[in-house]
Protein backbone atom coordinates (compact mmCIF):
# COMPACT_ATOMS: atom_id res chain seq x y z
CA UNK A 1 0.00 0.00 0.00
CA UNK A 2 2.80 2.40 0.62
CA UNK A 3 4.77 1.90 -2.80
CA UNK A 4 0.87 2.55 -4.07
CA UNK A 5 0.95 6.00 -2.60
CA UNK A 6 4.39 6.48 -3.71
CA UNK A 7 3.74 5.92 -6.90
CA UNK A 8 0.73 8.19 -7.37
CA UNK A 9 3.06 11.06 -5.53
CA UNK A 10 5.79 10.85 -7.74
CA UNK A 11 3.69 10.96 -10.98
CA UNK A 12 1.64 14.02 -9.29
CA UNK A 13 5.14 15.83 -9.70
CA UNK A 14 6.39 14.88 -12.74
CA UNK A 15 2.53 16.11 -14.11
CA UNK A 16 3.18 19.19 -12.02
CA UNK A 17 6.86 20.13 -13.07
CA UNK A 18 5.37 19.39 -17.16
CA UNK A 19 2.45 21.79 -16.58
CA UNK A 20 5.22 24.40 -15.20
CA UNK A 21 7.37 24.46 -18.20
CA UNK A 22 4.34 24.66 -20.69
CA UNK A 23 3.21 27.55 -18.80
CA UNK A 24 6.95 28.92 -19.14
CA UNK A 25 7.21 28.07 -22.67
CA UNK A 26 4.09 29.24 -23.90
CA UNK A 27 1.50 31.69 -22.23
CA UNK A 28 -1.76 30.96 -21.82
CA UNK A 29 -5.00 32.29 -23.68
CA UNK A 30 -6.04 34.29 -20.30
CA UNK A 31 -2.53 36.44 -20.06
CA UNK A 32 -3.18 38.73 -23.31
CA UNK A 33 -1.91 41.69 -23.47
CA UNK A 34 -3.96 44.65 -22.22
CA UNK A 35 -5.67 47.61 -24.06
CA UNK A 36 -5.09 51.56 -22.84
CA UNK A 37 -7.59 50.79 -20.13
CA UNK A 38 -6.81 47.57 -18.71
CA UNK A 39 -8.98 45.21 -20.58
CA UNK A 40 -7.86 42.56 -22.35
CA UNK A 41 -7.60 42.98 -26.10
CA UNK A 42 -9.63 41.03 -28.21
CA UNK A 43 -6.85 42.26 -30.91
CA UNK A 44 -4.27 39.70 -31.70
CA UNK A 45 -0.81 40.27 -30.31
CA UNK A 46 1.82 41.46 -33.17
CA UNK A 47 5.02 40.86 -32.64
CA UNK A 48 8.03 42.90 -32.51
CA UNK A 49 9.10 41.55 -35.54
CA UNK A 50 6.27 43.24 -37.81
CA UNK A 51 7.06 43.07 -41.72
CA UNK A 52 9.53 45.75 -42.67
CA UNK A 53 8.38 48.69 -44.11
CA UNK A 54 8.76 49.30 -48.26
CA UNK A 55 11.71 50.80 -49.32
CA UNK A 56 10.72 53.89 -51.03
CA UNK A 57 6.96 53.87 -49.46
CA UNK A 58 5.06 56.81 -50.64
CA UNK A 59 5.13 59.25 -47.36
CA UNK A 60 1.51 59.08 -45.31
CA UNK A 61 -0.79 62.04 -45.75
CA UNK A 62 0.29 63.68 -42.95
CA UNK A 63 4.25 63.84 -44.11
CA UNK A 64 2.51 64.76 -47.02
CA UNK A 65 0.54 67.25 -46.05
CA UNK A 66 3.57 68.77 -44.51
CA UNK A 67 5.76 68.74 -48.17
CA UNK A 68 5.41 69.94 -51.09
CA UNK A 69 4.54 68.03 -53.91
CA UNK A 70 6.83 69.14 -57.20
CA UNK A 71 7.28 68.26 -60.62
CA UNK A 72 10.42 67.80 -61.76
CA UNK A 73 11.68 68.05 -65.31
CA UNK A 74 14.98 65.97 -65.62
CA UNK A 75 17.85 67.15 -67.59
CA UNK A 76 20.11 64.97 -70.15
CA UNK A 77 22.30 62.76 -68.10
CA UNK A 78 20.47 63.24 -65.05
CA UNK A 79 20.50 60.70 -62.12
CA UNK A 80 18.07 59.90 -59.54
CA UNK A 81 20.81 60.85 -57.01
CA UNK A 82 21.32 64.26 -58.65
CA UNK A 83 17.36 65.02 -58.26
CA UNK A 84 17.82 63.52 -54.42
CA UNK A 85 20.24 66.32 -54.00
CA UNK A 86 18.94 68.73 -55.14
CA UNK A 87 15.22 68.39 -53.10
CA UNK A 88 17.25 67.57 -50.05
CA UNK A 89 15.20 63.86 -50.07
CA UNK A 90 16.55 60.47 -50.37
CA UNK A 91 17.05 58.13 -53.73
CA UNK A 92 13.83 55.72 -51.68
CA UNK A 93 11.49 58.24 -51.00
CA UNK A 94 11.56 59.25 -54.89
CA UNK A 95 11.77 55.41 -55.18
CA UNK A 96 8.17 55.82 -54.20
CA UNK A 97 7.09 58.61 -55.53
CA UNK A 98 7.76 58.57 -59.42
CA UNK A 99 7.21 55.34 -61.00
CA UNK A 100 9.66 56.20 -63.45
CA UNK A 101 12.47 56.53 -61.16
CA UNK A 102 11.18 52.87 -59.80
CA UNK A 103 11.58 51.68 -63.31
CA UNK A 104 15.16 53.14 -63.72
CA UNK A 105 16.60 51.96 -60.45
CA UNK A 106 15.09 48.41 -61.17
CA UNK A 107 16.59 48.03 -64.83
CA UNK A 108 19.77 49.71 -62.99
CA UNK A 109 19.86 47.08 -60.46
CA UNK A 110 19.39 43.94 -63.04
CA UNK A 111 22.49 45.44 -65.50
CA UNK A 112 24.66 45.89 -62.08
CA UNK A 113 23.89 41.73 -61.51
CA UNK A 114 25.21 41.20 -65.15
CA UNK A 115 28.08 42.95 -64.94
CA UNK A 116 29.53 41.17 -61.64
CA UNK A 117 28.25 37.65 -63.33
CA UNK A 118 29.71 38.55 -66.70
CA UNK A 119 32.73 40.52 -65.64
CA UNK A 120 34.83 40.62 -68.85
CA UNK A 121 31.20 41.99 -70.91
CA UNK A 122 30.67 44.51 -68.47
CA UNK A 123 30.74 47.30 -70.60
CA UNK A 124 27.37 45.83 -72.43
CA UNK A 125 25.32 46.60 -69.45
CA UNK A 126 26.33 50.24 -68.04
CA UNK A 127 24.05 52.04 -65.94
CA UNK A 128 20.94 54.05 -67.24
CA UNK A 129 20.34 57.93 -66.85
CA UNK A 130 17.12 60.07 -67.13
CA UNK A 131 16.53 61.10 -70.74
CA UNK A 132 15.62 64.48 -71.06
CA UNK A 133 12.32 66.11 -70.14
CA UNK A 134 10.92 63.31 -68.32
CA UNK A 135 8.34 64.44 -65.22
CA UNK A 136 9.28 62.89 -62.17
CA UNK A 137 6.88 63.80 -59.07
CA UNK A 138 9.00 64.91 -55.45
CA UNK A 139 7.60 65.12 -52.23
CA UNK A 140 10.21 67.20 -50.82
CA UNK A 141 9.92 69.68 -47.50
CA UNK A 142 12.72 72.07 -49.30
CA UNK A 143 11.47 74.62 -51.89
CA UNK A 144 11.92 74.20 -55.69
CA UNK A 145 14.71 76.08 -57.37
CA UNK A 146 12.99 78.53 -58.87
CA UNK A 147 13.14 78.51 -62.46
CA UNK A 148 11.90 81.07 -65.58
CA UNK A 149 8.64 79.73 -65.84
CA UNK A 150 6.42 82.07 -67.78
CA UNK A 151 2.13 81.98 -68.17
CA UNK A 152 0.64 82.02 -71.79
CA UNK A 153 -2.69 82.65 -71.43
CA UNK A 154 -5.00 80.80 -74.18
CA UNK A 155 -7.60 82.82 -75.40
CA UNK A 156 -8.32 80.63 -78.17
CA UNK A 157 -5.69 77.58 -78.91
CA UNK A 158 -2.02 77.37 -80.13
CA UNK A 159 -0.05 74.51 -81.48
CA UNK A 160 3.03 73.54 -79.40
CA UNK A 161 4.96 74.08 -82.50
CA UNK A 162 4.17 77.81 -82.59
CA UNK A 163 4.57 77.86 -78.97
CA UNK A 164 7.94 76.69 -78.81
CA UNK A 165 9.26 78.60 -81.62
CA UNK A 166 7.69 81.99 -79.95
CA UNK A 167 9.11 81.61 -76.68
CA UNK A 168 12.65 79.71 -77.98
CA UNK A 169 11.70 76.66 -76.14
CA UNK A 170 10.95 73.09 -77.29
CA UNK A 171 7.76 70.59 -77.78
CA UNK A 172 8.61 68.22 -75.39
CA UNK A 173 9.75 70.58 -72.26
CA UNK A 174 6.12 71.71 -72.98
CA UNK A 175 5.01 68.79 -72.55
CA UNK A 176 6.49 67.85 -69.22
CA UNK A 177 6.16 71.10 -67.80
CA UNK A 178 2.10 71.01 -68.12
CA UNK A 179 1.91 67.28 -67.85
CA UNK A 180 1.05 66.72 -71.26
CA UNK A 181 0.99 62.60 -73.15
CA UNK A 182 3.02 62.42 -76.16
CA UNK A 183 -0.30 62.60 -78.71
CA UNK A 184 -0.99 66.20 -77.73
CA UNK A 185 -0.06 68.18 -80.10
CA UNK A 186 -2.46 71.49 -79.88
CA UNK A 187 -4.12 73.15 -76.62
CA UNK A 188 -7.36 75.16 -76.62
CA UNK A 189 -9.02 76.95 -73.77
CA UNK A 190 -11.77 75.33 -71.84
CA UNK A 191 -13.79 77.52 -72.78
CA UNK A 192 -13.69 76.02 -76.65
CA UNK A 193 -14.27 72.45 -75.14
CA UNK A 194 -17.19 70.52 -77.29
CA UNK A 195 -19.48 68.84 -74.81
CA UNK A 196 -20.13 65.47 -76.92
CA UNK A 197 -17.13 64.42 -78.84
CA UNK A 198 -13.71 65.49 -78.36
CA UNK A 199 -11.18 65.62 -81.23
CA UNK A 200 -7.38 63.65 -80.41
CA UNK A 201 -4.45 65.26 -79.93
CA UNK A 202 -6.17 68.17 -78.29
CA UNK A 203 -5.81 69.47 -74.85
CA UNK A 204 -7.96 72.13 -72.93
CA UNK A 205 -6.32 74.77 -70.97
CA UNK A 206 -6.79 77.92 -69.59
CA UNK A 207 -2.54 79.00 -69.31
CA UNK A 208 0.40 76.84 -70.34
CA UNK A 209 3.69 77.13 -68.73
CA UNK A 210 6.45 78.60 -70.46
CA UNK A 211 9.93 78.12 -69.17
CA UNK A 212 12.27 81.13 -70.58
CA UNK A 213 15.87 80.43 -71.59
CA UNK A 214 18.41 81.12 -68.46
CA UNK A 215 21.50 83.56 -70.03
CA UNK A 216 24.90 82.44 -69.83
CA UNK A 217 26.22 85.19 -67.58
CA UNK A 218 25.06 86.20 -64.01
CA UNK A 219 24.28 89.89 -63.49
CA UNK A 220 25.22 91.01 -60.23
CA UNK A 221 24.98 94.43 -58.69
CA UNK A 222 27.78 96.46 -57.04
CA UNK A 223 26.88 99.26 -54.54
CA UNK A 224 23.51 101.03 -53.40
CA UNK A 225 20.38 101.44 -55.18
CA UNK A 226 21.23 105.27 -55.68
CA UNK A 227 24.99 105.19 -55.82
CA UNK A 228 25.64 101.69 -57.71
CA UNK A 229 26.21 100.06 -61.07
CA UNK A 230 24.78 97.16 -62.76
CA UNK A 231 27.35 93.86 -64.32
CA UNK A 232 26.33 91.98 -66.74
CA UNK A 233 22.88 93.10 -66.84
CA UNK A 234 19.97 90.87 -67.92
CA UNK A 235 16.95 92.35 -69.70
CA UNK A 236 13.34 91.66 -68.65
CA UNK A 237 12.28 88.97 -71.20
CA UNK A 238 9.62 89.50 -73.49
CA UNK A 239 6.75 86.96 -71.51
CA UNK A 240 3.55 86.30 -71.98
CA UNK A 241 1.83 88.27 -69.10
CA UNK A 242 3.92 91.32 -69.18
CA UNK A 243 4.17 94.53 -71.33
CA UNK A 244 7.68 96.03 -71.10
CA UNK A 245 7.34 99.80 -71.85
CA UNK A 246 11.19 100.80 -72.42
CA UNK A 247 12.75 97.52 -72.94
CA UNK A 248 16.14 99.65 -73.18
CA UNK A 249 15.96 100.52 -69.53
CA UNK A 250 14.64 96.90 -68.51
CA UNK A 251 17.78 95.43 -67.05
CA UNK A 252 18.35 94.22 -63.94
CA UNK A 253 19.90 91.36 -61.91
CA UNK A 254 18.69 87.13 -62.03
CA UNK A 255 16.59 87.24 -59.07
CA UNK A 256 14.93 90.40 -59.77
CA UNK A 257 13.94 89.41 -62.81
CA UNK A 258 12.99 85.75 -61.81
CA UNK A 259 11.05 87.43 -58.83
CA UNK A 260 8.99 89.51 -61.52
CA UNK A 261 8.35 87.21 -63.66
CA UNK A 262 7.02 84.22 -60.88
CA UNK A 263 4.91 87.03 -58.95
CA UNK A 264 3.14 87.68 -62.15
CA UNK A 265 2.40 84.33 -63.16
CA UNK A 266 1.26 83.33 -59.96
CA UNK A 267 -1.70 86.10 -59.73
CA UNK A 268 -2.54 84.53 -63.94
CA UNK A 269 -2.84 81.20 -62.61
CA UNK A 270 -4.66 82.09 -59.29
CA UNK A 271 -7.00 84.55 -60.99
CA UNK A 272 -8.66 83.51 -64.40
CA UNK A 273 -8.69 86.23 -67.36
CA UNK A 274 -5.78 88.58 -65.48
CA UNK A 275 -5.09 91.01 -68.06
CA UNK A 276 -1.53 91.96 -68.45
CA UNK A 277 0.85 94.15 -66.24
CA UNK A 278 2.57 97.09 -67.44
CA UNK A 279 6.63 97.15 -66.33
CA UNK A 280 8.27 100.52 -65.95
CA UNK A 281 12.44 100.91 -65.60
CA UNK A 282 14.31 98.63 -63.81
CA UNK A 283 18.19 99.92 -64.70
CA UNK A 284 20.20 100.42 -68.12
CA UNK A 285 22.73 97.89 -68.86
CA UNK A 286 25.29 98.79 -67.37
CA UNK A 287 23.31 100.73 -64.34
CA UNK A 288 24.29 104.16 -63.34
CA UNK A 289 22.24 107.38 -63.32
CA UNK A 290 18.76 107.02 -64.57
CA UNK A 291 17.50 110.22 -65.00
CA UNK A 292 14.47 111.16 -63.51
CA UNK A 293 14.86 108.56 -60.70
CA UNK A 294 17.29 108.92 -57.96
CA UNK A 295 17.49 105.37 -57.44
CA UNK A 296 17.37 102.03 -60.52
CA UNK A 297 21.00 102.71 -60.62
CA UNK A 298 21.96 98.35 -59.72
CA UNK A 299 19.50 96.38 -61.01
CA UNK A 300 17.16 95.87 -57.40
CA UNK A 301 14.62 98.18 -58.48
CA UNK A 302 11.52 98.05 -60.98
CA UNK A 303 8.25 100.05 -61.45
CA UNK A 304 5.30 98.35 -61.93
CA UNK A 305 1.72 99.33 -62.62
CA UNK A 306 -1.07 98.12 -60.66
CA UNK A 307 -4.04 95.55 -61.93
CA UNK A 308 -7.34 97.42 -63.18
CA UNK A 309 -11.06 96.99 -63.42
CA UNK A 310 -11.34 98.66 -66.71
CA UNK A 311 -8.66 98.91 -70.24
CA UNK A 312 -6.14 100.53 -69.83
CA UNK A 313 -3.23 102.41 -72.01
CA UNK A 314 -0.10 99.71 -72.84
CA UNK A 315 2.72 102.47 -72.74
CA UNK A 316 2.09 104.04 -69.56
CA UNK A 317 0.94 103.84 -66.33
CA UNK A 318 -2.61 104.50 -65.11
CA UNK A 319 -3.30 106.49 -62.27
CA UNK A 320 -5.31 103.90 -59.76
CA UNK A 321 -8.65 105.60 -58.09
CA UNK A 322 -11.15 103.67 -56.15
CA UNK A 323 -13.26 102.85 -59.23
CA UNK A 324 -10.67 101.66 -61.58
CA UNK A 325 -8.16 99.97 -58.97
CA UNK A 326 -8.13 95.93 -59.28
CA UNK A 327 -7.90 95.46 -55.75
CA UNK A 328 -8.09 91.61 -55.74
CA UNK A 329 -5.27 91.24 -58.25
CA UNK A 330 -3.31 94.16 -57.23
CA UNK A 331 -2.99 92.28 -53.35
CA UNK A 332 -2.07 89.06 -54.89
CA UNK A 333 0.32 90.64 -56.80
CA UNK A 334 2.06 92.06 -53.37
CA UNK A 335 1.38 89.30 -52.11
CA UNK A 336 3.25 87.02 -54.24
CA UNK A 337 6.00 89.43 -53.94
CA UNK A 338 6.12 89.08 -50.36
CA UNK A 339 5.90 84.99 -50.71
CA UNK A 340 9.32 85.06 -52.51
CA UNK A 341 11.31 86.60 -48.96
CA UNK A 342 13.44 88.54 -51.62
CA UNK A 343 11.41 91.88 -51.20
CA UNK A 344 13.31 94.89 -49.06
CA UNK A 345 10.72 97.34 -49.60
CA UNK A 346 7.43 98.10 -52.17
CA UNK A 347 6.57 101.54 -52.03
CA UNK A 348 2.85 102.09 -52.37
CA UNK A 349 1.23 105.46 -52.18
CA UNK A 350 -1.31 106.10 -49.01
CA UNK A 351 -4.65 105.96 -50.86
CA UNK A 352 -3.60 103.09 -52.51
CA UNK A 353 -3.03 101.33 -49.37
CA UNK A 354 -5.91 101.92 -47.70
CA UNK A 355 -7.72 100.57 -50.57
CA UNK A 356 -6.13 97.66 -49.98
CA UNK A 357 -6.20 97.72 -46.61
CA UNK A 358 -9.91 97.69 -46.84
CA UNK A 359 -10.12 94.74 -49.39
CA UNK A 360 -8.02 92.84 -46.86
CA UNK A 361 -10.03 93.46 -44.02
CA UNK A 362 -12.63 91.51 -45.77
CA UNK A 363 -11.39 88.53 -45.39
CA UNK A 364 -9.33 89.00 -42.73
CA UNK A 365 -9.22 85.63 -40.86
CA UNK A 366 -7.85 84.12 -44.33
CA UNK A 367 -4.81 87.30 -44.29
CA UNK A 368 -3.89 86.43 -40.77
CA UNK A 369 -3.44 82.90 -41.42
CA UNK A 370 -0.78 83.44 -44.43
CA UNK A 371 0.76 86.79 -42.77
CA UNK A 372 1.62 83.89 -39.67
CA UNK A 373 3.13 81.38 -41.66
CA UNK A 374 4.67 84.37 -43.89
CA UNK A 375 6.10 85.80 -40.62
CA UNK A 376 7.80 81.83 -38.95
CA UNK A 377 9.19 81.34 -42.10
CA UNK A 378 10.91 84.88 -42.45
CA UNK A 379 11.90 84.35 -39.34
CA UNK A 380 13.50 81.47 -40.44
CA UNK A 381 15.00 82.63 -42.86
CA UNK A 382 17.02 85.05 -40.29
CA UNK A 383 15.05 88.22 -40.15
CA UNK A 384 14.64 89.86 -36.83
CA UNK A 385 11.92 89.27 -34.33
CA UNK A 386 9.24 91.74 -33.84
CA UNK A 387 8.34 93.58 -30.53
CA UNK A 388 5.68 91.97 -28.42
CA UNK A 389 3.34 94.19 -28.20
CA UNK A 390 0.03 92.84 -29.42
CA UNK A 391 -0.70 89.64 -30.68
CA UNK A 392 0.90 88.23 -34.01
CA UNK A 393 -1.89 89.01 -36.24
CA UNK A 394 -1.06 93.22 -34.89
CA UNK A 395 2.39 92.35 -35.40
CA UNK A 396 2.59 90.77 -38.52
CA UNK A 397 -0.03 93.46 -39.99
CA UNK A 398 2.69 96.03 -38.71
CA UNK A 399 5.34 94.48 -40.76
CA UNK A 400 3.87 93.72 -43.80
CA UNK A 401 1.85 97.42 -44.33
CA UNK A 402 2.28 100.67 -43.05
CA UNK A 403 -1.56 101.32 -43.46
CA UNK A 404 -3.25 102.47 -40.90
CA UNK A 405 -0.63 104.18 -38.65
CA UNK A 406 1.26 107.04 -39.28
CA UNK A 407 3.47 107.34 -41.99
CA UNK A 408 7.42 107.09 -41.31
CA UNK A 409 7.65 103.20 -40.13
CA UNK A 410 10.66 101.91 -40.23
CA UNK A 411 9.63 98.09 -40.02
CA UNK A 412 6.75 97.58 -42.52
CA UNK A 413 7.93 96.40 -46.02
CA UNK A 414 4.61 98.59 -48.09
CA UNK A 415 5.28 101.80 -47.22
CA UNK A 416 4.20 105.17 -48.43
CA UNK A 417 6.46 107.19 -51.10
CA UNK A 418 5.87 110.21 -53.40
CA UNK A 419 4.10 109.96 -56.59
CA UNK A 420 3.47 106.50 -56.35
CA UNK A 421 -0.31 106.43 -57.33
CA UNK A 422 0.21 105.68 -60.37
CA UNK A 423 2.62 101.93 -60.03
CA UNK A 424 4.54 100.72 -57.35
CA UNK A 425 7.88 100.54 -56.89
CA UNK A 426 9.41 97.30 -55.83
CA UNK A 427 13.32 96.69 -54.36
CA UNK A 428 14.88 93.45 -53.55
CA UNK A 429 17.50 92.48 -52.10
CA UNK A 430 21.09 91.90 -53.22
CA UNK A 431 22.58 88.24 -53.41
CA UNK A 432 26.27 89.19 -52.92
CA UNK A 433 27.69 92.64 -50.74
CA UNK A 434 26.19 94.59 -48.06
CA UNK A 435 22.18 95.28 -48.41
CA UNK A 436 21.61 99.12 -48.26
CA UNK A 437 19.00 100.67 -46.42
CA UNK A 438 16.95 103.86 -46.80
CA UNK A 439 18.02 104.89 -50.05
CA UNK A 440 15.23 106.96 -51.69
CA UNK A 441 12.77 105.49 -54.20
Amino acid sequence: MANVHRRIIATGLKCTVCLLGLLLIAPPAFSRPKGKRGRASTRKHKSKRARPARAGKRPSSAKASKQARIYHCSRKGETPTDIARIYGVSVASLDGSSSTIRRLLEDNKRRSALRKKHRRRARKWPPRKLRPNQRIRVFSPKRAPIERDAVLRLSRGASLHWVAKRWHTSVPLLRCLNGLPSSVHTVRSKQHRPRRKRPAGIAYHDWLWVRLPTPAHTARALGGPSTGRLVHGERLPEAPHLIVRTPRNAFGTHHTITQILRATGRVVRAIANTPSIVVGDLSKRGGGLLPPHKSHQNGLDADIGYYHVVKVRKDRFTRATARNLDRRRSWAFIRALLDGHETQYIFVGTPIQKLLYQHIMKNRRQFERWCLRWMATRQRRGAKKTRKRGSAATRCMETVMEYPRSRGSTQAIVRHARSHINHLHVRFFPRHGKRHYGDPP
